[in-house]
């Protein structure tokens, strides 16, 4: 799933053991499977942040969380990678819309948990769940080297690309989530 091409819905279905028709009856195009899947993952990673003990180390433990959760599911990160390009230019406004506003309301929804158990700012949880997608994203698809350039991956040209994903990542929220 690194390329920007996504199954067809007739090997979704294979792989689901079910027939196209059937899927059909859910969604209506591969891209809404894909937001589908894109949005579980995103609501899961909601509900473990919620549940993150921050009593002790908060920046800590909210930064294993996130970095728990791409690691344990490895899908999540390319899909967050084809989002814009790829899943939300080829859906029905409709369903653009009800994903932005899901979307909205989960954000805002642990958010608020987040800045209730921080005892921070109102706002604060908000900005800094933005920033930490936004560090999600970025690092990897920076980071990420496409399968037609692997052999290029030990070529010192590409010295500032050569970070490792988890420690330029937990850098990052590390400074994002400084609660002082």
């Amino acid at each position: 799933m690194n390329a920007p091409n996504l199954p067809s819905v007739a090997d979704v279905a294979a792989q689901a053991g079910v027939s196209k028709g059937t899927v059909y009856l859910y969604f209506h195009t591969k891209e809404e499977i894909f937001l589908a899947l894109y949005s579980f993952h995103l609501n899961a990673i909601f509900k473990d942040i919620q549940q993150v003990d921050v009593s002790e180390n908060p920046t800590l433990a909210l930064t294993d969380a996130l970095l728990q959760y791409v690691t344990l599911h490895p899908i999540f990160m390319p899909l967050a990678g084809m989002l814009h390009s790829v899943l939300e230019s080829n859906l029905s406004l409709d369903v653009l819309l009800n994903f932005k506003l899901q979307l909205s309301q989960g954000l805002t929804h642990t958010a608020t948990k987040l800045d209730h158990k921080l005892n921070s700012d109102a706002g604060f949880s908000e900005r800094a769940l933005l920033h930490s997608y936004a560090a999600l994203t970025g690092l990897w698809q920076l980071l990420q080297w496409p399968s037609a350039l692997a052999h290029e991956q030990g070529n010192p040209q590409f010295g500032a690309l050569h970070k490792s994903f988890e420690e330029e990542l937990r850098l990052l929220l590390r400074n994002i989530w400084r609660i002082d």
